[in-house]
């Protein structure tokens, strides 16, 4: 019986196998290779609020009664000063939100349709759009518009893809875009990239994994070196630098089809504050400055980018002995965008005893219409029924004028 031996290079290859893993751990191989006619018109962003959001704090029900008697001291009256419309006001920390009001769409009462406090369950329900096939609804997006062409059309801007994009085979996760690149020691990291181009440019499945890679990494330095610089001011946080790295990439024309960016923090049971101090005013200040910096960074270009705020679930509606809110159903959604028709939508009840979920906003409004209203009518995408199987969405009008998609952008790229 003969022994099998290794070439030198077959050692080589399977011994640089492991460190280029530390790149492609966070990138899956695309389905189809790049190419440059295939890119995406449209930009969706969804901004997810990991802890749950209170949707009463964030957007307010200002005249009820109720809101105002059972958050004696976390009640934020000072919303009156930016309302939406007759019901709602914004947080005051969202006051830069309320110069975007007339490309801002609110939704209230949204949520899933069974019920959970489990901070786990409740995001994969939300991001997995309640399907059991193992993928999430941004994977589901993309794949049936057709749109997984370009190395950077999926991307996360954290230390992982969310899952949303659950299953995908494209999407690219990057801290950011001046940090993306091979590591390496002692200054060699052209070198051994090229070398490592070398070693991975075979068609087998551990070459194509790298190539496409390689791909991205090419992409991403090309961004940094060549890109648009922006003369806008973004919060230093997490979500100011994420969205101004989004901006940036919408910028310049790679195919941007989905991006995601994570915040957490938000799940609020003590001392949250009221409307001038505390942890909420802290938390909504950066979310409103850093959208607002999103919307100024892209000016003629927000007609081709949607931005979704959603969280897992909201609060409940009275306040618990720390100040504070625990785990509740219905919250708010915000779409931000420039072919967005500002104002309030979808039903609202109101907070009385017998409209409550056992103390908890109701979810009257499936969030899956919120965003399956954006995938069809802002991104284009008529395959709706295969984003979210099973379930019928009905556009609430946010979007009112949905182009045709024999005549959309995104039409020559679809399936």
């Amino acid at each position: 019986m003969n022994t099998p031996t290794l070439t030198r290079r077959q050692l080589l290859k399977g011994a640089c196998a492991a460190y280029a893993a530390t790149v492609t751990a966070r990138l899956w191989t695309p389905g189809a290779a790049f190419a440059a006619d295939g890119l995406a018109d449209h930009t969706l962003v969804t901004v997810f609020l990991r802890g749950g959001l209170d949707g009463l704090s964030a957007v307010v029900p200002v005249n009820d009664s109720t809101y105002h008697a059972l958050r004696p001291t976390i009640a934020v009256p000072g919303a009156a000063n930016w309302m939406l419309d007759d019901t709602f006001g914004l947080h005051p920390a969202l006051a830069p939100l309320h110069e975007l009001r007339d490309m801002l769409a609110v939704v209230h009462s949204t949520g899933q349709p069974e019920a959970t406090r489990s901070h786990f369950d409740a995001m994969f329900n939300v991001e997995s759009g309640t399907s059991d096939d193992g993928t999430g609804w941004l994977t589901r997006h993309v794949r049936s518009a057709g749109l997984t062409a370009a190395p950077l059309h999926a991307v996360a801007w954290g230390s992982s893809p969310p899952a949303s994009m659950l299953g995908h085979t494209g999407a690219v996760s990057l801290a950011s875009i001046d940090s993306f690149h091979i590591s390496s020691a002692g200054g060699v990291r052209e070198p051994l990239l090229v070398a490592l181009r070398d070693l991975y440019a075979g068609d087998d499945v551990l070459s194509g994994g790298a190539q496409a890679t390689f791909r991205a990494i090419d992409e991403v330095a090309n961004i940094r070196e060549h890109g648009p610089q922006t003369a806008v001011t973004y919060p230093t946080s997490h979500l100011g630098r994420s969205l101004a790295d989004i901006a940036r990439t919408v910028k310049s024309d790679v195919g941007l089809v989905a991006a995601t960016v994570d915040v957490g923090g938000w799940d609020t049971h003590e001392a949250m504050g009221n409307q001038s101090e505390g942890r909420m005013v802290r938390l909504l200040d950066d979310l409103g400055r850093s959208l607002a910096a999103f919307a100024q960074d892209l000016p003629g270009r927000l007609d081709d980018v949607t931005v979704v705020v959603l969280s897992e679930f909201g609060r409940r509606v009275r306040e618990n002995g720390s100040r504070g809110l625990d785990h509740g159903r219905g919250n708010a959604m915000l779409v931000l965008g420039g072919g967005v028709a500002g104002g309030v939508y979808g039903d609202w009840l109101g907070l009385d005893d017998d409209v409550l979920d056992g103390g908890d906003v109701p979810a009257v409004n499936d969030y899956r219409h919120v965003l399956g209203e954006v995938v069809s009518r802002r991104a284009g995408n008529p395959n709706v029924d295969e984003v979210f199987p099973g379930f019928t969405t009905v556009p609430l009008g946010f979007a009112p004028v949905a182009t045709p998609f024999e005549d959309h952008p995104l039409a020559p790229y679809a399936h």
